[in-house]
């Protein structure tokens, strides 16, 4: 499946969610919900997936097949993924989440909270990404989150891509980040 057809396959779904759940400056952009999507065709069909942020992307690997773990600090914000995707199984608040040892996983998707939380935890969150793997980051746009996360990249030895095709109406884009040797990147805008 290529990004088009991702987008496209995905419309209906996230217009009805920037309609009935989250707004589309505050949702994850359709565009980086198809690179996701792609991104678990390509590389894990039937792994594991943790979604750092529950919303949009919960339902997107939900609909890979893979075994997928949703984290978020907030109730509120779980119950509305639990009502979208049809399910609460596998949706677990952060401190839940992290009172167990994980094993990587196949993809891992990060759109965590927001400002010093969000940054906070990227560490950890580049830690969980299994060998042959990949990290999708979402909010590169904004500079504190793209030098807390190329830190982070740099300390996993995570190669780190820019996703230009991510790139939404607000601004906003994605880097994908790969286990192996560190990469480093400008951290100018997605086009780099």
């Amino acid at each position: 499946m290529n990004h088009a057809d991702a987008v496209t396959a995905l419309r209906p779904f996230y217009d009805r969610y920037v309609e009935e759940v989250s707004p589309a400056d505050h949702a994850v952009s359709l565009e980086t919900a198809a690179s996701i999507l792609c991104a678990c065709r390509r590389h894990s069909c039937g792994g594991r997936a943790v979604d750092f942020g529950s919303g949009f992307t919960s339902f997107v690997l939900r609909t890979t097949g893979m075994d997928v773990v949703s984290v978020d600090d907030s109730p509120a914000w779980l119950g509305r993924t639990a009502a979208f995707v049809g399910t609460d199984v596998g949706l677990l608040l952060w401190d839940a989440f992290r009172a167990h040892a994980w094993a990587p996983f196949d993809v891992v998707v990060y759109d965590f909270s927001h400002g010093e939380t969000r940054n906070a935890h990227v560490d950890y969150a580049c830690g969980l990404i299994a060998p042959g793997g990949v990290g999708i980051f979402d909010d590169m746009h904004q500079a504190g989150h793209r030098r807390a996360v190329t830190a982070a990249a740099a300390r996993h030895a995570l190669a780190v891509s820019p996703l230009p095709e991510t790139q939404d109406r607000f601004g906003r884009y994605a880097w994908a980040l790969y286990p192996g040797a560190f990469i480093p990147r400008s951290s100018s805008p997605a086009h780099t």
